[in-house]
């Protein structure tokens, strides 16, 4: 305000002024009151803008005092010698007394190693009043030292001159931990990478960014050469696009983490394989592809020598296979998928159990003998996947490592299945043979019993005057003749000897084979017999058929251990065009078709097909051969038959014989009464035999037919009688085996004597060493023991009339 007074003393107007008042002006001075207002306003102004001022400045002190208060940079003021002015909190707690002073030597803080080079650029920025950056170490109370990034600026005062220095700094110790550790991890990297002994690459936009030493070692070259190259030009042209491929999914970000095989080109044209790893990465911010590559050269070529090897083991035709010591499968070649069914992927991995059909003592012991002295031959009973029984020869040698560790165990197992059952057919020949010469001996005897009874059965019938008596004779010499032609067909089993092929009527089979089961076979089992009429003949051997229909009925019996009912059927059939695997040519026209069937357990359906196997068998060791049906197969296919069989199990099984019919004849439908032996005229015979009985009863029948008759025991007699009368003599008779000089030496002593002489050979064996050698002597005819009396004067009739 301005105070205007006229009376004013001078003291009170100084006094005003104190008061507050902006002037005074005398009232015989108001032409001063415009000048006084004008300065009164211009200095309020003044007043409010100082206030102003006053008031910002106190607010930017108070924000300046907050933000340095809690921010976490170090903030310190300093003047132009270096002396704190200023510190914030952060920086008190950074150094790790908050009771420091806020004023003091800023470089006292300072790590003495790094003190001297801060102060010279504190000074230089002092100097020059330029911020300078920097960087050193403060050392804390407890000792510590942390490491500080600084940012100094410059404070002027009005003229221009530096008045103050501001820091604003942090710390970046931890920073600077990361970064070191980052630096060793880049080192250690850089090393790793450049002394790695696979390849390593970068390839960015189709172009080699990098490439470790080892990587430029593969190919030939450089580092530097390769760097900026097309990378497909390191790639054989066929391989290209399966490279671009595999890089183009991984740029895609596909997730593809197993390794591609790529062929490359080294510097000097040679192909070298690779096995490629890659990924996704970012280079310089841009997309590439990081990898390794590892050169598998040696390791190819070494698989195709594995593969050549295995090849060559695959073609082998024993069983290769590699077990572990846990005893399983990892190797296995292609014959032991021939021997065993099992192929590779179900045989790898399983355990070698599987190789048997039940445990067995005798592993844990092999596995011990190998262990202890590395390897084992023998052989073992094992089983196919099929569950067919085989027998092998297995060979186990044990696998080593380097150091000598046992790894694994290699067995190389030979089927010897069919070998074993040529040797039990060979054991089986020899059985036969012996008991073939056993036969012979017993049949010989046999025949010199049964002849003496055949004869005198002709001798005493006609002496018999009561008609049952001699019913009672006929049948005690039938009993005589069936023995016989039993003894004939124990010859023939046991030696092999096929007998002869004649026309058969297939119904008398029929009725001795249901005749000899009804005799033999339990009583539980019912035996059934169905004949057409007309049956056809058949052309074959008797004694082979009468086999077939044995073994046919001795399975349907062992087929029914409880009972049931046995059938045997045979019928005519007329076949057009079928087809069998038993015989080459469809089988036409008309047949005669044997039926064995039973009512028991039947044969499932996958055994069907190895039924008619050698040595085939579902029963017991001590119970069958399995050699029935497929002996029951070979006599049908040699008779130009074939074999059907259908089965049910729990119903029974049929089987079929297919056999060709013969020509009819009147012989075949009729049987004629047979006619009276033919009689001698007076022929003065030599009869030789060894055995008294049959030598008297021969030499009696002889002479009821007309015949006179010399008898010798021995071959020595027989040729000093017919040298005594050897133009009365007119046909010979005589034994082959006897003592002293026996038949042969007897008929080639008699040849000796008289080139003519007829002779008959008598014999209670018939082998065919005897028919051979009886063939080479040229005799008019050779009879079998027992023989009957029709044949007996039938063969004297024959050989006497011949010129």
């Amino acid at each position: 305000f301005i105070f205007v007074s006229g009376t004013i003393g001078e003291e009170v107007a100084v006094d005003s002024l104190k008061q507050g008042a902006s002037d005074y002006v005398l009232k015989d001075r108001l032409s001063r009151l415009v000048a006084s207002v004008q300065r009164a306003l211009r200095e309020g102004q003044e007043r409010a803008e100082r206030q102003r001022i006053g008031e910002e400045l106190r607010h930017r002190n108070e924000l300046f005092r907050q933000i340095s208060e809690n921010v976490d940079d170090l903030i310190v003021v300093l003047d132009t010698d270096g002396n704190r002015l200023y510190s914030s909190r952060s920086y008190l707690r950074l150094v790790g007394d908050s009771h420091l002073p806020a004023t003091g030597d800023f470089f006292a803080e300072i790590h003495p190693e790094d003190r001297a080079r801060i102060r010279g650029a504190f000074e230089k920025t002092v100097a020059l009043g330029l911020g300078l950056r920097a960087e050193y170490r403060f050392l804390l109370r407890d000792g510590g030292i942390r490491a500080i990034e600084s940012q100094a600026s410059v404070v002027r005062d009005a003229e221009g001159r530096v008045q103050n220095v501001v820091v604003v700094a942090r710390d970046v110790t931890d920073r600077k931990v990361a970064e070191q550790a980052l630096a060793a991890a880049e080192t250690k990297f850089r090393t790793l990478v450049e002394q790695s002994i696979v390849g390593i690459y970068i390839v960015q936009e189709g172009k080699l960014l990098y490439v470790n030493p080892r990587m430029a070692e593969m190919f030939g070259f450089a580092p530097e050469e390769m760097i900026s190259s097309p990378w497909l030009d390191f790639v054989v042209d066929a391989d290209r696009c399966l490279a671009l491929e595999n890089f183009r999914q991984r740029l895609d970000g596909a997730a593809v983490s197993a390794p591609f095989l790529l062929r490359m080109r080294r510097r000097d044209g040679s192909v070298m394989h690779a096995e490629v790893h890659g990924g996704l990465t970012e280079y310089n911010g841009r997309a590439a592809i990081i990898g390794t590559l590892l050169d598998i050269t040696e390791r190819k070529q070494a698989e195709m020598k594995v593969r050549e090897q295995a090849a060559l083991l695959d073609n082998a035709t024993d069983a290769i296979f590699v077990r572990d010591l846990d005893q399983r499968i990892t190797y296995w070649n292609k014959g032991a998928e021939r021997v065993y069914g099992w192929n590779a992927r179900e045989a790898l991995g399983t355990p070698a159990e599987l190789l048997y059909k039940e445990d067995s003592p005798q592993r844990p012991e092999i596995l011990k003998v190998v262990l202890q002295k590395g390897e084992w031959v023998g052989e073992l009973r094992q089983v196919t996947r099929t569950g067919r029984d085989i027998v092998v020869e297995s060979r186990r040698t044990l696998l080593r490592d380097t150091d000598g560790n046992p790894t694994a165990i290699l067995n190389i197992n030979t089927d010897i299945t069919e070998q074993k059952q040529i040797e039990a057919q060979l054991l089986r020949a020899q059985r036969l043979e012996n008991i073939g010469v056993l036969a012979g001996g017993i049949a010989h005897d046999l025949n010199n019993v049964l002849g003496p009874i055949l004869v005198v059965g002709h001798l005493l019938r006609d002496k018999l005057p009561n008609e049952e008596n001699r019913r009672m004779l006929d049948t005690a010499t039938a009993s005589a003749r069936r023995g016989a032609e039993m003894v004939k067909q124990i010859l023939s089993f046991a030696r092999g000897v096929a007998g002869e092929r004649v026309l058969l009527q297939a119904k008398h089979l029929v009725n001795e084979m249901v005749k000899l089961i009804k005799e033999t076979f339990p009583r539980s089992i019912h035996v059934t017999m169905k004949i057409c009429d007309g049956l056809r003949p058949i052309v074959g051997d008797a004694t082979q058929l009468h086999q077939v229909l044995l073994n046919l009925c001795i399975n349907a019996r062992d087929a029914m251990p409880d009972g049931g009912v046995l059938s045997i059927e045979a019928d005519n059939t007329m076949l057009e065009g079928v087809k069998t695997s038993m015989q080459e040519q469809p089988m036409s026209g008309p047949h005669v078709v044997l039926r064995v069937s039973d009512s028991g357990t039947g044969i499932p359906a996958d055994l069907l097909d190895r039924i008619f196997d050698p040595f085939f068998t579902t029963k017991e060791a001590d119970q069958g051969t399995g050699l029935g049906l497929s002996t029951v197969m070979s006599i049908v296919k040699s008779h130009g038959g074939f074999l059907e069989v259908s089965s049910q199990v729990g119903r029974g099984t049929t089987f079929k014989v297919y056999l060709p019919a013969g020509a009819p004849s009147e012989t075949d439908t009729a049987r004629r009464k047979p006619a009276a032996p033919p009689a001698g005229r007076g022929e003065l015979i030599l009869l030789v035999e060894d055995e008294l009985a049959i030598l008297e009863i021969t030499k009696e029948l002889l002479e009821s037919f007309n015949y006179r008759v010399v008898t010798a025991s021995d071959g020595a007699e027989a040729v000093t009688l017919y040298r005594q009368r050897k133009g009365e003599i007119d046909i010979v008779v005589t034994d082959l085996m006897m003592p002293i000089m026996d038949g042969p030496a007897l008929i080639r002593a008699l040849r000796h004597l008289d080139p003519k002489a007829r002779v008959i050979a008598v014999s209670g064996l018939g082998s065919q060493t005897q028919l051979a050698d009886i063939g080479n002597l040229n005799v008019q005819a050779f009879l079998t023991k027992p023989y009957t009396t029709e044949v007996l004067m039938t063969a004297l009739r024959q050989a006497l009339t011949l010129s």
